[in-house]
């Protein structure tokens, strides 16, 4: 009888044993797959970090670019055309001459529009004195054409940023520019 039970007690012991090795080898296997998990994940995260750190010196402001895309292609432009024309004297000395531009504005915000027609007596205004400041021979070429439609541009910035808080308008267009 003591034979008997020293051999169940010997098998009880081998069963415990084998179940406590099963046990250390399955943790053993769960954390060496973890390991391995974070270990490929931190080399994927870096090659990532690495390739967008040489993309972004490569172009320069690339992530900024990619920002004001995205902007673009959540909200559409609108276009608003500030009428009548202009029409305005400009400051040639020797002859009489005029400036004949039709101006329009793009932005992507329903309201910064709807704050361009409440203030279009002030555009008007201020945009007649800017165009009226000019002369000939500040416009007859593409870069004095283009600096004005950014003072343009800066003068309804202005306009907005005093009434609205923000300058709302992202471009300004000449879809008309005749100087006789």
């Amino acid at each position: 009888m003591a034979q008997k039970e020293e051999q169940e007690k010997a098998k009880k012991d081998t069963g415990s044993s084998k179940f406590k090795w099963t046990y250390v080898i399955l943790v053993v296997g769960i954390l060496l797959a973890v390991g391995a998990t974070l270990t490929g994940t931190a080399i994927i995260t870096k090659k990532l970090i690495q390739e967008g750190i040489r993309d972004a010196s490569v172009n320069g402001t690339a992530s900024a670019e990619k920002k004001s895309h995205k902007k673009q292609k959540m909200d559409p432009p609108e276009y608003f055309v500030l009428n009548p024309v202009f029409v305005t004297n400009l400051q040639d000395k020797n002859k009489q001459r005029y400036l004949q531009i039709n101006v329009q504005v793009m932005a992507r915000d329903s309201e910064a529009i709807e704050a361009v027609k409440l203030h279009m007596p002030v555009i008007r205004n201020n945009l007649t004195l800017l165009f009226s400041s000019k002369n000939s021979k500040e416009l007859n070429n593409r870069s004095g054409i283009e600096k004005l439609r950014e003072e343009t541009l800066s003068e309804i910035h202005k306009i907005l940023m005093e009434n609205l808080g923000r300058e709302g308008i992202e471009e300004v267009y000449f879809t008309s520019f005749v100087i006789q």
